[in-house]
């Protein structure tokens, strides 16, 4: 596939307010950026996956329209979100996974509650390490940021919205260190934007303040943001020296969202990235409640998933009639990663046998 590069480089002063200019080049689908933190430089990076540019026609564009990138694709879907149907006759996906890829349903307000302690559990472990950090949602990108040694750091959405908001964030980095402000700027529709409650649930809203007033300081050690519009399973992976790779996926791996053969496309893409040299880190989060899983995969010579810690899993109140009922994620079991593996052993670390460490700070 083309690729288009852009080329950006922010100059921080000592009060982390950005000079900002362009240095320009041409080509396809993907851009890339340089932002400078004193004698720092850090890459910025805009990925499209197949599933938008297939869905959404885009084709060639100009380096400096990263806005009209935005702009081109909020113009196809007003009209499906003011009718009030998110269905756009190209997206052949469920009615949810559509609306997110419209923007006519925007997951602004976290509901994984707690993420910060298991940011800071898999933190602490890696300590001192080099990894390459990518999440999913839109305060995890801070949260993570901060909680977590991070040498580079991608978001993944399907929704171009939340892209849109990141990239006007990491532009201003915080004018006048005023990280409210800017979030009220967010269009958070349909709801209506009520600052940081509108990101963050009540009971995180003073580590979800934090995070973001710290962000601008995390930048300093960045080497790296990259920007994902694309679903889950077509991640990119970077080209790095980092000796660990950490996947955020929230609740993405649930089935409604991630089919078993997406899935298994997304493990190839890890131990693609990984090699044998490499462990790669998958942090699991429920929807709506605070329970977590984290998985390490790596490749020995054989492929194997392991636990590192896992909270017994069940759906949140959310669920309706399935709230409180223990489930197992794709990760959990055999039948859907030996496809990957071709490891021959048998388990389901959600069955009662197996007893792990709770994924707590």
């Amino acid at each position: 596939m083309a690729q288009a590069t852009l080329r950006l480089f922010l100059l921080f002063s000592g009060s982390l307010v950005p000079l900002l200019f362009w240095e320009c080049s041409a080509q396809v689908h993907h851009k890339k950026t340089q932002l400078r933190t004193g004698q720092a430089a850090i890459g910025l990076s805009l990925h499209v996956g197949k599933g938008h540019t297939d869905a959404f026609g885009i084709q060639e564009y100009s380096v400096e329209g990263i806005e009209g990138l935005f702009a081109n694709l909020e113009e196809q879907s007003q009209k499906y979100c003011k009718a009030n149907n998110s269905y756009h006759p190209k997206l052949k996906y469920n009615w949810i996974v559509a609306s997110l890829m419209n923007g006519c349903l925007n997951f602004y307000l976290m509901n994984d509650l707690n993420v910060h302690r298991v940011f800071a559990y898999v933190g602490a472990a890696l300590a001192g390490q080099k990894n390459d950090c990518y999440t999913v949602g839109f305060s995890q990108l801070y949260l993570m940021s901060v909680f977590m040694p991070c040498d580079r750091i991608a978001v993944i959405d399907i929704n171009y919205k939340m892209l849109k908001s990141h990239f006007m964030i990491i532009s201003h980095v915080y004018e006048n260190g005023d990280y409210e402000n800017i979030l009220r700027q967010i269009d958070t529709a349909p709801r209506k934007n009520k600052g940081i409650a509108s990101f963050c649930k009540q009971e995180d809203v003073k580590v979800c303040a934090a995070a973001f007033s710290e962000f601008p300081q995390s930048l300093r050690h960045m080497k790296n943001i990259d920007f994902q519009l694309a679903f889950l399973h077509e991640i990119r992976f970077l080209e790095t020296d980092a000796q660990n790779i950490v996947i955020y996926t929230s609740n993405a791996l649930d089935y409604e969202y991630t089919k078993p053969e997406e899935f298994q496309h997304f493990m190839r893409a890890i131990y693609s990235a990984i090699g044998t040299d490499k462990t790669a880190y998958v942090i699991y989060h429920t929807g709506g409640d605070r329970w977590a899983a984290v998985y390490q995969l790596r490749n020995d010579g054989l492929k194997t998933v392991t636990v590192v810690c896992r909270d017994e899993l069940a759906w949140a109140p959310s669920y309706g009639q399935l709230s409180g009922v223990k489930y197992a994620t794709y990760l959990d079991q055999s039948s859907y990663t030996k496809a990957v593996t071709h490891n021959s052993a048998e388990y389901n670390y959600a069955s009662k046998k197996f007893r792990f460490p709770k994924c707590r700070d």
